[in-house]
């Protein structure tokens, strides 16, 4: 897998609507709308500053369409290194996005870093290259998830496994082994 470089071909345009609120518990943007070439989001956004005296917790809620996660990821891990004990809500819906350098028909997540550390909540990915997944929080059993998992291409298989587990090498048998399993798509 490469790593994804964002390319300009010229200027890029960002465009950005929303209603903005002080209030003194919260500062939050509502009816967020970004334009960002192909990629849209929409959503709130609010930071809750005086919530706790150790922290910040931001909250978001957004749905984005077109977007580019390759590039996005990076960003993200570096922010969350920075941010120390910033603690966060997240509920993200995307569609026609992309993901590991494959079409992302839809994904979902909602995500969480409070008290208790972080914590997948729900994760929901439909058609990554032909793989499809559902993962949720289920308190009672030993491993805390409860999960579904579905692959119907090999080359989705592929990426995801190398992405995993930063083996090309164990993509590529994993890869060869599928192929001769799984149907054409």
């Amino acid at each position: 897998m490469r790593n994804a470089q964002p390319s300009c071909n010229g200027p890029l345009r960002l465009r950005l609507k929303g209603t903005l609120a002080y209030k003194p518990e919260e500062v939050s943007i509502s009816g967020l709308q970004a334009f960002l070439e192909n990629t849209k989001i929409g959503g709130k956004l609010a930071a809750q500053p005086w919530k706790d005296s150790q922290s910040h917790v931001l909250l978001a809620d957004l749905e984005t369409e077109g977007s580019n996660f390759d590039a996005v990821l990076p960003v993200a891990r570096t922010v969350l290194a920075l941010a120390g004990d910033l603690k966060f809500n997240l509920n993200l819906l995307a569609t026609n996005s992309r993901l590991l350098d494959k079409p992302l028909k839809r994904a979902s997540i909602a995500a969480s870093r409070l008290d208790g550390g972080f914590q997948i909540k729900n994760l929901t990915v439909d058609d990554l290259d032909g793989i499809s997944l559902t993962a949720r929080s289920s308190p009672g059993t030993e491993s805390g998830y409860e999960f579904s998992a579905e692959a119907i291409r090999a080359s989705g298989l592929a990426v995801v496994l190398e992405y995993l587990s930063g083996s090309a090498d164990f993509a590529s048998i994993a890869t060869r082994y599928a192929a001769s399993h799984f149907r054409c798509a």
